[in-house]
């Protein structure tokens, strides 16, 4: 709780103490008073469990008593340390409703303010933000609301506004939170466009904000990854200012970019598990590894050579976590991997200022900070193609998914579902099933409108005008009544043997399932007549297993795939030739996905111009898309590798590449 919280508690205590001071000698404190005092004492000793139901007691008792408003807003104020941020924002408000213009409207304002905040809407923060009135409020709290509203512009990268909030906050900064309000002011300075810091620096030359924004200049030249300009011009900020609180800070700096930025040689981490469960997995993107540095150092010699520094993480995060310290000591540029384990290692590459390139499909991963990248296939990519292809190059609009009531099949479902949206598709109906079983009928009857007999009696066309609408559907389905025409009640209600016949409108299925399930379920949807439909899957359905089980049922299928032994683009059928010969057998994703990331790093320390690792993690985010094995990829904004995937279909009981 910040320190103002309580000088304005006892400011707004001060009334009623005064208001018995005369007469405290003869007169016990009323019980109201009491009440109030041992839930501030509850309060203050951070015993919110214990002072919210005081305060509460104290409102259904005291209803007319002058701490009603103080005691409205420490429920909010708790509610808020409870994190319970609607009910916490909804004391606030009655507060500032039934107090207006009073000072507890101004303090339910501010913790409005940062409740916003906490909750991490940062929108909404500096929207709500942007109705306060700053210079209406007392110094501390102003100073507050503009670091809240600072602070919620640098989550969202809007550094101009934030930098402007902290100018704001520094002009009204006590002597003691001098330095503080500089130092916000100058994190958001280092992030302005250099040509906005310069004119900056050159707007406030004679004004204390100048120091500040000077210092800003050295972490924006950290930042671009020109650390020795950066090393340079704070070592002059130590001189020119060796006074100023900020000196040693600069110092510190410099050693700290001296000592995380820089790496020897062309040194490459690799951290994998090469013991435990996945230890064959390791294996196989430490042998793709070691194919790329084989090819490279073919194509280009370096003094010093490439050097592969390995580390194993077994099963163990902490293991991981030591891997990435002793990597970072070793002075790698970059560390490649890990397989499982990424988070906790991912955390402790960012904060020893190390890129490295996982190789997961964990969720989130490259939010943990922007040294933090991915190169692995994931369901959003596959999505991704999906929806892309079916929409763009087949044109189809109307799609059903069928998928596995598990966490594997509800990723892909709302990731496909919400590429459709993005594309224009239409979803015409989903269904989930027990992939343990092996009918899948039940789903799939529910999908084409067969698992329920409708009534002869619900079997009603209406006629309006020259419009038709099936009353039927409205009655069963619970839809809106849809436009029909008499050709297709004929057709649709029954099939040629008086049985109901299916109604098939879509023009693809989407099941995100295993080979084996997959198979199982293909031949069942034909059995119920759909059959004229493309079906989509993922990358699980590249397996003979799909072939075995469905057979001649496999027509129009579409499959993205990370990688394709036998595909025809370049240095595909190269690396798959040389890896043979080296290893005995074919490579498969782990193996080409460990070659991708390997020669995207060796292509980035070759270059004489990136020789720190913050121009490095710059470089992996505006690289140009490269070739390789798994596609051509690029990374996004997030770190997140973007790809244009292999898309399979299956041709006389084989799979093969669908050209672009």
């Amino acid at each position: 709780m910040t320190k103002y919280v309580y000088i304005l508690a006892a400011i707004l205590l001060l009334g009623t103490s005064c208001a018995r001071i005369v007469d405290v000698v003869d007169r016990p404190p009323e019980p109201d008073a009491v009440l109030f005092e041992e839930a501030e004492r509850k309060f203050a000793a951070s015993e919110y469990d214990e002072a919210l139901p005081l305060y509460e007691r104290y409102l259904e008792e005291y209803p007319g008593k002058p701490m009603v408003p103080a005691s409205r807003l420490k429920i909010g104020m708790i509610r808020l340390e409870m994190e319970q941020y609607g009910a916490a924002r909804e004391a606030f408000r009655r507060v500032i409703r039934e107090y207006p213009d009073t000072a507890y409207a101004r303090w339910a304002q501010a913790e409005a303010l940062d409740s916003y905040f906490r909750e991490k809407d940062y929108e909404a923060a500096v929207a709500y933000a942007e109705t306060l009135d700053a210079e209406e409020f007392p110094p501390d709290m102003a100073l507050r609301i503009h670091w809240i509203a600072g602070d919620g512009y640098m989550a969202q990268q809007a550094y101009p506004d934030a930098f402007e909030r902290f100018l704001e906050a520094f002009g009204i900064a006590p002597e003691t939170r001098r330095v503080s309000a500089g130092e916000r002011l100058a994190d958001a300075a280092a992030r302005l466009d250099p040509d906005e810091l310069e004119k900056a620096i050159e707007d406030y030359e004679d004004r204390e904000e100048a120091v500040y924004l000077v210092y800003a200049k050295g972490l924006r030249l950290a930042g671009d990854g020109r650390v020795g300009d950066a090393a340079a011009h704070l070592k002059d900020f130590a001189r020119r200012f060796s006074e100023h609180a900020l000196a040693p800070r600069a110092l510190e700096k410099i050693e700290e970019i001296e000592r995380m930025a820089y790496f020897e040689g062309h040194r490459i981490g690799l951290l994998l598990p090469l013991s435990g469960e996945y230890a064959k997995f390791g294996m196989s993107v430490l042998q793709g590894v070691e194919a790329a540095m084989m090819r490279f150092s073919e194509q280009r010699s370096l003094d010093p050579p490439l050097e592969i520094i390995v580390r194993d993480t077994g099963d163990d995060p902490e293991q991981a976590v030591e891997g990435v310290k002793f990597l970072a000591e070793e002075k790698v540029a970059a560390i490649a991997g890990p397989i499982v384990l990424a988070d906790a290692a991912a955390r402790e590459a960012q904060v020893r200022g190390v890129p490295i390139i996982t190789l997961t499909q964990r969720p989130g991963i490259t939010e943990t900070g922007d040294y933090v990248f991915r190169n692995f296939l994931t369901s959003r990519m596959q999505a991704e193609a999906l929806a892309e292809h079916a929409t763009g190059r087949l044109g189809l609009e109307r799609f059903a998914i069928l998928y596995p009531d598990e966490r594997y099949g509800e990723v892909f479902l709302h990731a496909f579902w919400d590429k459709l949206i993005e594309r224009g598709g239409v979803v015409k109906g989903v269904e989930s099933y027990d992939s343990s079983k092996t009918d899948f009928s039940e789903p799939i009857r529910k999908l084409v409108g067969l698992y329920h007999d409708i009534p002869d009696e619900l079997r009603a066309v209406i006629q309006v005008g020259e419009q038709l609408f099936d009353v039927s559907e409205d009655l069963y389905d619970g839809d809106a009544p849809g436009l029909v025409d008499e050709a297709r009640q004929d057709e649709e209600d029954e099939d040629e043997n008086g049985e109901p016949a299916a109604i098939v409108d879509f023009d693809a299925v989407f099941i995100p399932d295993s080979a084996r399930v997959s198979g199982l379920i293909i031949p069942q949807l034909r059995f119920y007549d759909i059959r004229d439909v493309h079906l989509l899957g993922t990358n699980l359905w590249h397996s003979q297993a799909l072939i075995d089980t469905a057979g001649r049922q496999l027509r129009n299928v579409v499959i993205p795939e990370g990688f394709y032994a036998d595909s025809s683009r370049p240095g595909v059928s190269r690396f798959v030739r040389d890896y043979e010969q080296v290893y005995g057998d074919m490579p498969g994703y782990l193996e080409a996905a460990g070659y991708d990331t390997a020669m995207f790093l060796f292509e980035m320390v070759s270059d004489p111009e990136i020789d720190n690792r913050v121009a490095l993690k710059n470089a992996l985010l505006n690289m140009a898309p490269m070739e390789g094995m798994t596609g051509t990829t690029h990374f996004d904004e997030t770190g997140d590798a973007v790809k244009d995937l292999y898309l399979l279909e299956v041709v006389r009981g084989r799979f093969s590449e669908i050209a672009d």
